[in-house]
This record gives structure tokens, C-alpha cells and sequence, in this order.
């Protein structure tokens, strides 16, 4: 835990690691269950009962909303309230809508995206869409495809080398990341190699929150030194997540797409880092948000598909659209924990 984990609140005494871990998710997630919120931010393991304590603390101290939304599968929910900035800087650089209460069809969308989030989580991966996300892709693919660069020969290993120039150009392979020294000082990779200011080595550092604030400059809100050197700069503006999570465990990585009902699905698709050809393939998991699609989780099938799961899942088939990226030669859909998602069919009754 970070030093500007410590601050002191005007009312109260300073939160705990676990209850700021459930603040840093929300920030990812926007919404979680209490469930979501015991497999997310309390990986270590503790009481139920714990949690409940914590998440109650987190609201009536006003740094927790309590949602009751009808019309869900799952009607209790938790986000951000305006309290959380005064603990959490990178809170403060979301925008108003992150602390208000969403539509319904918006808070389906994130609460299958936090039920993936949880289930994955259960088992060993790490699951996120902001820097250190970004390096755990660069090093699948990058690596990957510099191995096919050695091991080709003559015009092949031409090919691959473009390819593999491509993938290193690509953004979403582009961790954002910053110089750091001992005696608290950061810049940019390309400004200095050793501190100015002690002469000390500098050491490369991964910004999981960068943010931009009033002045321009990017600033990573996790590393006090520098939040309070742009504290009087303006309004910080988090800089945009992957619009996609990536799960990373040992080395493997997949990818994400949870379907957002409210943008299309063939841009959504687009977005993903798959459409180099020649690339190293990745695993992708899908996640329908359609209210016609229904998972019986007992016989392990789906009993109705939707159409905007139909559609996800001729995108990524042998027979993709015409005129759209053949995505089946770069990703192989996985159907991982496909009884982890909010709309399923259980002895009958829909959960």
C-alpha cells in the first residue's frame, strides 16, 4: 500500500488496506456485489461477516454508495460516493457518473463485468484494463512473436519481423510508465537517466493510475511525491483504460470482451489486439449482456442466445461477416467459467 494510502480523513481515522482495496476496485469497476467484492478486493481470506463490516463502514462514512436497483438479477450493488476522493486520488480524476446511479441496462453491463472479474480472480488471475494490463499483453505477443522472428528463415522472417514491428508500435501494447528515484523524484523515460537532483540511478516504473492534471504533465496518483507537487495544477483527468479487461496468470493471457449493450458490437471488436495478421493468437472470453440470451448452468448450455450474442459469436467463427477482420485467425474463443455471469437458468428458474 501506497503512503498516500495513509491520509487522515476529516471524519474519521484513516481506512483500512482492505477497505481502500475495495475503493481501488470500484475505481476499475464502477459496481460490484458483495460477493464481487469478497473475491476482488479482500484476495486474502477473511470472514463474511468482515466484508458486510467493511462495505457498511465504506457508506456510512460516505465513501460508498448502496444501490437497490429493480429489474436485476441481483438488486444489492455498491459504488463510488464524492467521499472517496478525499482517500482515493485517482477517484478524484473519474468523472461525475462514476458516483451516480446507473441505468439499469449500464449497471447489467458492469455487474456481469465484475462477476468475470470475481470468478477469474477465484482462480489465480490477475484481471485489469489499465498499465499493468497493457505489459502483461506486450509480453504475450511481443515475446511471443520475436521467437517466430528467430526461428524463421529468408522471406518468413521478414513477414514475422513485421509483424513483430507492428505489435511493439501498437498503443494498447504501450504500458504508460515513468523514471523514479529514491529521494521521491519522476519524469518522463526520454527527460533523464539519473536524478538531478540526488544523482542517484533511476528506476522504471509502471503507472497503473496516470493521470493528466491542469498543467499537462502526467502523473501517476498512486506516488504521493508527485499528486502533491500537481495538487494545485487543476482537475486530474485519469487517462482511458483499455475498453477490454485482460486476465493474466503465470504467463497466460486472455482476453475479455463483456459486451456493452450500449456501443456496438463489431467496434468493440474492432478494438481488440487482434487485427494484425501473422500475430501469435490470443484466448478471448465473451460475455453477452442481451436480455434474450439464457445459460442453464445445470446442463451446461445455453437455452436461448440473443441476438447480439449470435452476432459476437459469428464475428470470431470460421464464417466471420463480410467485410469485417476474420477474427478466428488471431483469437481462440474459450468458453471459460460460463456459468459466471448474472442471467442463468437454474432447476428451472431463472437466477
Amino acid at each position: 500500500m501506497s503512503a498516500a494510502d495513509h491520509q487522515t480523513t476529516s471524519d474519521g481515522p484513516p481506512l483500512k488496506p482492505r477497505e481502500l482495496a475495495v475503493l481501488r476496485a470500484l475505481a476499475c469497476l464502477r459496481l460490484m456485489t458483495r460477493s464481487d467484492v469478497e473475491a476482488i478486493a479482500h484476495r486474502s481470506m477473511v470472514h463474511d461477516s468482515s466484508v458486510s463490516r467493511d462495505l457498511l463502514k465504506l457508506v456510512t462514512r460516505g465513501y460508498c454508495h448502496h444501490f437497490n436497483m429493480d429489474g436485476l438479477p441481483i438488486r444489492d450493488s455498491y459504488g463510488l460516493a464524492y467521499g472517496a476522493a478525499k482517500v482515493l486520488p485517482v477517484a478524484s480524476a473519474l468523472t461525475a457518473s462514476w458516483r451516480l446511479e446507473p441505468a439499469p441496462e449500464t449497471a447489467f453491463y458492469l455487474l456481469q463485468r465484475a462477476s468475470l472479474w470475481s470468478a477469474l480472480t477465484k482462480d489465480g488471475w490477475t484481471v485489469g484494463n489499465r498499465s499493468r494490463a497493457r505489459l502483461a499483453l506486450r509480453r504475450s505477443l511481443v515475446d511471443r512473436q520475436r521467437t517466430v522472428v528467430d526461428r524463421e528463415q529468408g522471406k518468413a522472417k521478414e513477414v514475422a519481423g513485421a509483424v513483430l514491428a507492428r505489435l511493439r508500435a501498437a498503443p494498447d501494447l504501450s504500458p504508460h510508465a515513468e523514471m523514479r528515484c529514491v529521494c521521491g523524484f519522476s519524469c518522463s523515460p526520454k527527460d533523464h537517466r539519473r536524478c538531478p537532483r540526488c544523482k542517484s540511478d533511476l528506476k522504471a516504473v509502471i503507472m497503473e493510475s496516470a493521470a493528466q492534471c491542469g498543467c499537462g504533465a502526467i502523473v501517476d496518483l498512486d506516488h504521493p511525491p508527485a499528486v502533491q507537487e500537481h495538487k494545485a495544477c487543476g482537475h486530474w483527468r485519469l487517462l482511458p483504460p483499455l475498453p477490454y479487461d485482460v486476465a493474466d496468470k503465470a504467463g497466460e493471457v486472455m482476453i475479455l470482451l463483456c459486451d456493452n449493450p450500449r456501443a456496438s458490437i463489431v467496434k468493440q471488436a474492432a478494438a481488440l489486439p487482434l487485427r494484425v495478421l501473422g500475430q501469435p493468437r490470443l484466448s478471448v472470453v465473451l460475455r453477452p449482456c442481451d436480455d434474450n440470451s439464457l445459460y442453464d448452468a445445470v446442463g451446461k448450455r445455453w437455452v436461448m442466445k440473443g441476438p447480439r450474442l449470435r452476432l459476437l459469436e459469428h464475428l470470431f467463427s470460421d464464417d466471420h461477416l463480410a467485410g469485417h477482420f476474420p477474427y478466428a485467425t488471431t483469437a481462440d474463443v474459450v468458453d471459460y467459467r460460463p456459468e459466471a455471469q448474472l442471467r442463468v437458468l437454474k432447476r428451472g428458474a431463472a437466477a
